[in-house]
């Protein structure tokens, strides 16, 4: 049976088919099947105890592979082409460590990873803690910034470890504590001097009280103290009734 003639090829078609006899002329047979015939393969351990080191990451750079170990340290990474390698082993917490592995065409290449365990240096983390204010003290906490009075906080209650409230605010100026002339009576805390002495207000967590032993509160059961030794510097609320002296404030620890 005579054979059909071959289809003719134009110029293109005639240059195309040339290129690629040529190119198949210079290229050895044995490129296409070197490309990504290579495997490597190998555990991670830790340096100087040889445990095995899980979930490290190992990844071939330049290549856009990468594998993470498992419970044992294994790994493998195929499909790579042959050459020297750069591979980098990373763990959280201890930085990146390099290798350069050469790898051959159609073969598999195991290695040991040996990682020296370390710290990476951190930045200083700066942290600041907001004082939690109670409600009923937000009050004391805005007049202590903008007020005149004398404030007396649980720190400084706790520092100096008072017997009573009197040894409390002895050291307030403007403030006079005069003894009792019987044993009936109780320590009067005054303020002012001569003639122009007079008993100050107490109020107890914002409410005025009438009659009271200063020393009937303890200093444990106090958060705050204000001192206000005059009329003029005693804040609007507080200024109630005919009293011309200053005021005393004291903020309880019991009711939040």
């Amino acid at each position: 049976m005579p054979l059909s003639p071959a289809p003719f090829l134009g110029p293109a078609g005639r240059l195309t088919l040339l290129a690629c006899l040529l190119l198949a002329c210079i290229l050895p047979s044995s490129v296409v099947g070197q490309a990504g015939s290579a495997t490597l393969r190998g555990w991670v351990l830790v340096a100087g105890t040889d445990a095995p080191l899980p979930a490290a990451r190992v990844q071939l750079l330049g290549l856009r592979k990468a594998a993470v170990t498992d419970s044992a340290g294994r790994f493998e990474v195929a499909g790579l082409p042959p050459g020297v390698v750069e591979v980098q082993v990373q763990y959280l917490g201890l930085g990146t460590q390099r290798w350069n592995v050469p790898l051959h065409a159609e073969a598999s290449t195991a290695i040991v990873f040996r990682v020296r365990l370390g710290i990476i240096p951190v930045p200083a983390i700066h942290v600041s803690v907001k004082r939690v204010v109670w409600p009923k003290m937000r009050g004391f906490e805005s007049r202590m910034q903008h007020s005149e009075g004398t404030f007396i906080t649980r720190d400084e209650i706790q520092r100096r470890q008072p017997q009573d409230l009197s040894d409390l605010l002895r050291t307030v100026p403007g403030l006079t504590f005069e003894p009792p002339s019987t044993e009936f009576e109780d320590t009067r805390v005054v303020m002012g001097h001569g003639r122009l002495q007079c008993t100050p207000t107490l109020y107890i967590d914002g409410h005025r009280v009438s009659a009271f032993r200063l020393d009937d509160f303890a200093p444990e059961h106090i958060e705050a103290i204000e001192v206000y030794t005059r009329m003029s510097l005693v804040p609007g609320q507080y200024r109630i009734g005919p009293s011309r002296c200053g005021a005393i404030l004291l903020w309880s620890r019991d009711t939040f």
